[in-house]
């Protein structure tokens, strides 16, 4: 027997029986909604209660006590990711047995090179594996390399400063790779040499730890550091007022170490017996008195240095440098060093020719004549030796009028050394008629 019941009385039912409680299935044996033949169904099995009746989109009744068939859970497909029971079996998306083989419910393996869940990503580039140990996950704080969650790593910073936290000066670190500012500072470093305490820690200048190593604050310990030029009164090696020009003093150190103080030095003077050519000096014989070779401006008085001099002779003549003057040069020495002079009066008229031989060598000797001593245009004859060849010069002479001939240490050329002392010669005299 099947039986028809219309929306209206349906409705009807519903307002009367809402509040009652559940009742056992009716003896009817069936139900049948127009329109929506899958709904009816034999009764005698378990019916839905009133409360859970189905509504369809036709307006179907709800009948008290009827028996009305609940939907189909093996049509009803549930949807695997909507957090919704769509088809009423007590299980949600993945739980669902119709989703546990979806890809959306299939773990990512991130080792197998697959994309296991059909998210277009496989292994570690998947969002289920990047945070996993094997794909570098977990702490990764001490690789040097700043990661999510991180401020820091080791050296890497990120670019900050203290300055970035709003200090004025210091240097930040990385503690357990956060940034750790106790080394910055709200205030200004401290000058080491103004007087204050710049930093406001209680020390100031050279009493700062800051500065210990400053140079100023290395200044005053007797002990050349760093980039100091002198410090007290030790000054670079071998220099000394004498060194620097001066006929003597002390030098000093000025307070920052940084420039040698000459000002205790003696200024040089003529007489002095300390030669001091930037002053003009040509001679200093230790004393202010002309008439002995060197006049009282320190000037070479060459007068003198013609009235006593050694004779030559025909023949061997045996000498040595010690005692030289030095107060001339021939056309032919350039710059010259001590030099001995000699007179040669002959006993006939004639050709002397005069050479001079050392036995430490010859490169270093002048030889010149003159018919006056103290006059450089007199010049009879010059000869030196740039191949240590014994220099010799010849010039015509007169019977009974002398000539004054020089042997002088040559400082030329530039590449030899100033000689010091020359050591023994000899001047070979021969005359020919």
């Amino acid at each position: 027997m099947r039986v028809s019941i219309s929306a209206a009385r349906a409705r009807a039912a519903v307002r009367g029986h809402a509040s009652s409680p559940p009742r056992a299935p009716t003896r009817l044996r069936a139900l049948h909604v127009p329109g929506v033949a899958s709904m009816t169904r034999t009764c005698g099995q378990p019916c839905w209660p009133l409360a859970t009746a189905l509504a369809t989109a036709f307006s179907a009744a709800l009948v008290l006590g009827a028996c009305v068939t609940p939907p189909n859970r093996e049509t009803v497909a549930e949807i695997c990711d909507n957090h919704v029971d769509d088809n009423g079996d007590g299980s949600v998306d993945c739980q669902d047995t119709m989703c546990m083989a979806k890809p959306v419910c299939v773990p990512e393996i991130c080792d197998n090179g697959i994309d296991d869940n059909g998210d277009g990503r496989f292994d570690c580039a998947d969002s289920e594996c990047s945070a996993l140990p094997i794909c570098g996950g977990g702490n990764k704080c001490g690789n040097s390399m700043i990661d999510p969650g991180e401020d820091c790593d080791g050296a890497d910073l990120g670019g900050r400063t203290c300055i970035t936290y709003g200090f004025q000066t210091g240097t930040i670190s990385c503690t357990a790779c956060t940034i750790n500012t106790n080394a910055c500072s709200h205030d200004a470093p401290e000058n080491c040499h103004n007087g204050a305490d710049d930093d406001h820690d209680g020390h100031l200048d050279c009493a700062d730890s800051d500065c210990l190593n400053a140079a100023i604050c290395l200044c005053g310990n007797g002990i050349i550091e760093g980039d100091e030029v002198c410090d007290g009164h030790t000054m670079p090696t071998g220099m000394t007022c004498q060194i620097l020009g001066f006929s003597g003093g002390t030098l000093g150190c000025n307070s920052d170490c940084s420039v040698v103080d000459t000002s205790a030095c003696t200024p040089p003077v003529c007489g002095d017996g300390i030669l001091n050519i930037d002053n003009g000096e040509t001679c200093d014989d230790g004393n202010a008195v002309g008439g002995d070779g060197c006049d009282p401006t320190c000037q070479i008085e060459l007068g003198p240095l013609c009235v006593t001099l050694r004779p030559l002779f025909v023949g061997l003549n045996h000498f040595d440098f010690t005692g030289g003057t030095n107060g001339f040069t021939g056309s032919c020495t350039g710059s010259s060093g001590e030099e001995k002079i000699f007179t040669y009066t002959p006993a006939t008229s004639g050709t002397v020719t005069i050479v001079v031989d050392s036995p430490v060598g010859n490169g270093f000797l002048s030889l010149y004549a003159r018919s006056t001593c103290a006059d450089a245009i007199t010049e009879v004859a010059c000869a030196n030796s740039s191949d240590n060849a014994s220099p010799a010069v010849s010039f015509p002479v007169s019977a009974g009028v002398p000539v004054t001939v020089f042997v002088d240490k040559r400082l030329s050329p530039p590449h030899l050394a100033p000689v010091v002392d020359a050591g023994p010669y000899t001047l070979i005299v021969v005359q020919t008629p």
